[in-house]
């Protein structure tokens, strides 16, 4: 994981709380955490270069909270732009080709602002080759209480590594996000199921949404 630094100078001043999170930047330059907390950034500059970007995953410092109890000034510490990308639908042949199936690490995988957020790593053999990746929703949980996603990775051209084994090839580390809110279910929780492929099979998760 790399973090993109924010190059501004912390001061001593005691914080309230420390946090990674994901969230969505707002136009005028605060921060609507997937927390429920909105921050306003004491040391981000119009020079820092987050204009027309939206979803972030951030380290903060929460400075100073005020009177409204959901509004702090923070210290943005460090960010990162995650891969933030509608999910596919339809399960056809040519769709599921077209967005791959090479073999994709999930190292991290969390539910929050209504998006299936991840920390994702693949190996690559070839550095030069463009790789995509996205979500495909298999079945929406209709006649019953879960949503089918697949994960999948087209890597191009590239004979990507199909191992825990990190030393096998160069590892690219990074944070996706995928909206999930017009494939949910309009009242109540649901069921997430998860499939991807790493280490020569079909992995799965599923995990209930309330």
């Amino acid at each position: 994981m790399l973090f993109a630094m924010c190059g501004c100078k912390m001061d001593g001043d005691p914080i309230l709380f420390r946090s990674a999170l994901m969230g969505y930047l707002q136009e005028d330059g605060s921060f609507n955490g997937d927390d429920g907390r909105t921050y306003i950034f004491n040391n981000v500059s119009p020079n820092d270069n987050l204009k027309g970007i939206s979803r972030l995953m951030v380290l903060l410092d929460a400075k100073e909270k005020l009177e409204d109890g959901i509004t702090y000034y923070a210290d943005l510490l460090e960010y990162e732009i995650p891969l933030y990308k509608e999910p596919f639908t339809g399960m056809t042949p040519e769709l599921v080709d077209s967005l791959g199936t090479d073999p994709l690490h999930i190292d991290n995988i969390w539910f929050s602002g209504k998006c299936l957020n991840m920390m994702n790593t693949f190996i690559s053999l070839d550095g030069n080759s463009k790789h995509s990746v996205d979500l495909l929703v298999k079945e929406f949980p209709m006649q019953s209480d879960t949503l089918k996603l697949m994960l999948m990775h087209n890597a191009g051209t590239d004979k990507v590594a199909d191992t825990d084994d990190w030393s096998s090839g160069d590892s690219f580390s990074f944070y996706t996000s995928f909206p999930l809110e017009n494939v949910m279910p309009e009242k109540g929780g649901f069921v997430l199921d998860l499939e991807w492929r790493w280490g020569g099979e079909v992995k799965n998760i599923t995990h209930v949404i309330k």
